[in-house]
């Protein structure tokens, strides 16, 4: 018997129905608002739980740190008031000059100058160049080049009277040229045929867009011209389209430009011009003679006059005279040639109404006469500048309660000022005048107790503390130069050893810390996403990125949803980061705990790669301080070594010989022997076949010998090998 299966009916409809129906009773609605409430209720609590327990945390971190004398709160790192008269910043136009003006860095006008020497042409001309007109005749032996300008195209001229005319045109009258919706390519390949014109279109004229995105050839052309010849018609074409037809005298066939393009030049011209260039560079590499220094800028000062090269002459044929940016921009650039210490750009300056000569810039190589010269413009700046720098206090007027808001030194104008000044040090050096090189040095050494942040000796921002390390390694390396040209001599030694005595890094380092630390505290406690993009993440803020983006940002999510609390354990986290670091730097015995700074910028690095809610923002803000822990430490090493070879010098000048033992310059020469600011043992010192040789351990703690380590670029390994004193040599960087 057959038995008929009655399919079952799915009852899901049903049971929605049923569920949403019980979802709208009163009762159930009154549940759901109960049970959100709840959980509001909950989470608020836990947030004010987190809140309180974090600022109590915060609160007895502070304590703890005031007990050991450590003060975080930012009012107490404020620098004090100072006299107004006795006050650098308050002096005439030493708050213009060495003050950020709106959070600008730029150089102050009266002071811009100063870095445009590698700009400057210092007599090194590689060509000099005269246009014609296009049909003019030149003299055998007039040029070593001549070339046709046609712009964009620069090309080789042809020579002799016949020339051919690239477009071979036709002056036939068309009675009606009619275009309905036609694209620009076929426009200009039909108006060219007619005019009988062969082209080529440049690449870039291909690749040109309009502004909706579309291709430019792409463009609908509709007219209705009547009795014009084809190539009055093509030219208008193009001219409606920001085109141009150029003649190529090489090719015989014209070309098509964008009208806004650079000049272009040929291959074989810009070879040419290239080799010209190149033959500069190497000529005025390897010209110099005699007695040389490196400056901080890398180009090398001469005692001797530089014998440059002889210019190219070359004659343009042009319908009318460039501009100098065209000129410029028939050379190429970011050259450098074998032995140059730098990328080299050329730079065209007007000499006639069509006259011009061409340099690569910056130069090489530069007399110290020439030098001189150029930075005497200068010194009744450098006078003022002097004068403030006799005032015992510095403080930048202004308001200091938002530590991201004070004022700032210019970075910008003391480097430019410290490379200046040591330039000029230099090039007394080289003319045998050790008096005013001196003279040049001490003003650096005064710039630098600017940084030092007086009165207080600490530095008011790390940055500061870091530039002041940079300025004293340009510094010493001037004093070392003095050494090896034995151009320094006793009165000059004596002040000499009295400033780098004066010198005090690690203390400088330390302070920068210690202010960094409470300025990163104070920072978190009310930082926003967007202040936090502005003041720590580069390139591209989060206020640029969509909000799909930014909620996917941890640090986004953090300060913006977090319980306030987790903000004051990250602090007290910053704090103690900071403060092992800051451990590290030992005042009281001059050391610097290398082995232990290791382990600990290791184990942040391990910190890092795995956060938590309490070292998140800790972990981001914190910088690596491996950098500026082993610049400071060798820099300071290189100040000890320069005051003790001072007194080298002055008893070698007195004895004829060096000392057997550094222990024979006490006291005459040296008041107290610096001992090695690595592992605090004596500075390594033996006599070598009349030579001494003077070195730290360095950062590795390893006594090397005396072998310097270099890294994959040629210069010193700071980590690895000893710190040297270059025995009558430059410094090794």
């Amino acid at each position: 018997m057959n038995k008929t299966e009655t399919p079952m009916k799915s009852d899901g409809p049903s049971r929605m129905k049923r569920l949403l129906r019980w979802m709208g009773t009163r009762s159930t609605l009154q549940w759901g608002v109960v049970l959100l409430v709840g959980f509001i209720a909950l989470v608020a609590l836990l947030y004010c739980e987190e809140n309180g327990r974090g600022k109590w945390a915060w609160e007895r971190y502070k304590r703890e740190m005031a007990v050991q004398g450590k003060v975080l709160d930012w009012a107490a790192h404020v620098p004090p008031p100072v006299p107004v008269d006795e006050n650098v910043f308050a002096a005439p136009n030493m708050s213009e000059w060495f003050v950020k003006r709106n959070g600008s860095a730029s150089m102050p006008l009266s002071l811009s100058g100063m870095s445009n020497f590698n700009q400057d042409e210092y007599g090194n001309t590689m060509a000099e160049i005269t246009v014609l007109a296009p049909d003019s005749e030149i003299a055998s032996g007039e040029a070593d080049l001549v070339l046709a300008y046609h712009p964009p195209l620069l090309a080789f001229a042809l020579s002799g009277t016949n020339a051919p005319n690239v477009a071979q045109t036709t002056n036939q009258i068309i009675p009606l040229i009619v275009m309905d919706e036609v694209p620009l390519s076929d426009a200009i390949k039909n108006l060219a045929k007619e005019a009988k014109i062969n082209y080529t279109l440049d690449p870039k004229a291909e690749a040109e867009r309009n502004a909706d995105g579309s291709w430019l050839l792409d463009s609908k052309v509709s007219l209705r011209w009547t009795n014009l010849t084809g190539s009055v018609a093509l030219e208008a074409v193009l001219a409606n389209y920001n085109l141009q037809l150029v003649e190529d005298p090489k090719t015989l066939r014209a070309r098509i430009f964008s009208k806004d393009m650079k000049p272009a030049v040929g291959l074989d011209v810009r070879e040419r011009l290239k080799k010209i260039a190149l033959a500069a560079i190497e000529t005025d590499t390897n010209a110099a003679t005699g007695p040389s220094l490196t400056a901080a800028l890398m180009f090398t000062l001469h005692k001797n006059p530089v014998r440059h090269g002889k210019p190219v002459r070359i004659i343009i044929k042009a319908e009318k005279v460039p501009p100098t940016d065209e000129i410029v921009a028939f050379f190429p650039g970011n050259l450098r040639a074998s032995g140059a210490n730098f990328q080299s750009n050329p730079r065209v300056k007007s000499t006639g109404s069509n006259t011009f000569k061409v340099w690569m810039s910056p130069g090489n190589h530069v007399t110290a006469a020439d030098y001189l010269a150029w930075s005497d413009q200068f010194e009744p700046e450098f006078e003022i500048i002097r004068e403030g720098f006799k005032r015992p206090y510095a403080r930048m007027s202004g308001s200091y309660e938002d530590p991201n808001a004070m004022p700032m030194l210019n970075f910008v104008t003391v480097r430019v000022l410290a490379h200046t000044l040591s330039q000029r040090a230099q090039c007394y050096l080289l003319q045998g005048e050790p008096d005013k090189a001196l003279h040049e040095l001490t003003m650096m050494h005064d710039l630098c107790r600017m940084l030092e942040g007086r009165p207080k000796n600490t530095a008011v921002t790390l940055v500061a503390a870091m530039i002041n390390v940079a300025v004293r390694g340009i510094y010493v390396s001037v004093v070392a130069d003095g050494l090896r040209l034995q151009s320094w001599r006793e009165p000059q030694l004596v002040v000499l050893q009295e400033q780098l005595n004066d010198v005090d890094l690690l203390s400088c380092l330390k302070g920068g810390l210690e202010t960094w630390r409470v300025v990163d505290c104070q920072t978190l406690e009310n930082l926003t996403p967007e202040e936090f993009d502005r003041m720590y993440k580069f390139p591209s803020p989060a206020s640029a990125t969509s909000w799909q983006d930014r909620f996917k940002d941890p640090v986004f999510l953090f300060l913006t949803f977090i319980p306030r609390g987790w903000r004051y354990q990250n602090m007290i986290n910053i704090g103690k980061m900071d403060g092992k670091a800051i451990e590290k730097i030992d005042l009281t015995n001059r050391l610097v705990l290398a082995g232990q700074t290791d382990a600990l910028f290791n184990e942040w690095e391990l910190a890092r790669s795995r956060p938590s809610p309490q070292t998140l923002m800790a972990a981001q803000i914190v910088p690596s301080y491996g950098r500026a822990f082993h610049v400071a430490a060798r820099n300071q090493t290189l100040v000890n070594e320069a005051q003790i070879v001072c007194a080298l010098e002055r008893y070698y000048l007195l004895h004829g010989c060096y000392p057997e033992t550094l222990e024979a310059l006490v006291p005459q020469f040296l008041q107290v022997i610096p001992h090695d600011i690595v592992g605090g043992a004596p500075l390594k010192y033996r006599m070598e076949k009349g030579r001494f040789a003077l070195y730290s351990i360095g950062w590795n703690e390893k006594d090397d010998g005396g072998a310097v380590a270099l890294n994959k670029e040629g210069n010193t390994d700071l980590e690895n090998g000893d710190w040297v004193w270059a025995y009558r040599g430059k410094l090794a960087y």
